[in-house]
């Protein structure tokens, strides 16, 4: 999936990808006490221009799911806006799609993989040549077990 980083791409095309991924999202099924992992996996990669920082995603606060913590990106000015843009906004900024992305992630239990799996010897967090994270992998805590 790919959002053009065009500050003058529509609010209102964003918003048309999200509600279309949301129409069209299939959770994975959950394994069960017959079959121990999920029947088909979901790993999106993406390109979403978009900022979320350090911020984490709102389901993964709630245990039992023992989920490897992501590191974010800490500079101060890539971390996604605290609310969601206003739906009339014409234009959006990458904190402004960080904060869409989240808004995505929270109801499906998805969860960006970036940095979660690091070795914490020698951490790493990939990022583009402007030193920020805008790409990101995208999987369901569901299938956290096969990952």
């Amino acid at each position: 999936m790919y959002i053009s980083p065009d500050p003058l791409l529509p609010n209102s095309e964003i918003k048309q990808l999200y509600a279309t991924l949301n129409t069209d999202f299939h959770p994975p099924s959950p394994p069960s006490s017959q079959n121990k992992h999920a029947d088909h996996d979901h790993i999106y990669t993406c390109d979403f221009n978009s900022w979320t920082g350090t911020a984490l995603e709102d389901h993964l606060s709630h245990p039992p799911y023992p989920i490897p913590s992501r590191v974010g990106d800490p500079h101060p000015d890539h971390q996604a806006q605290d609310s969601t843009p206003n739906p009339h906004t014409r234009t959006t900024n990458p904190k402004a799609r960080g904060r869409l992305l989240l808004d995505f992630l929270n109801p499906h239990s998805l969860i960006l993989g970036n940095s979660c799996f690091q070795n914490n010897q020698r951490p790493y967090i990939s990022t583009t040549q402007h030193n920020t994270i805008v790409d990101y992998f995208v999987f369901s805590k569901i299938i956290l077990p096969d990952v």
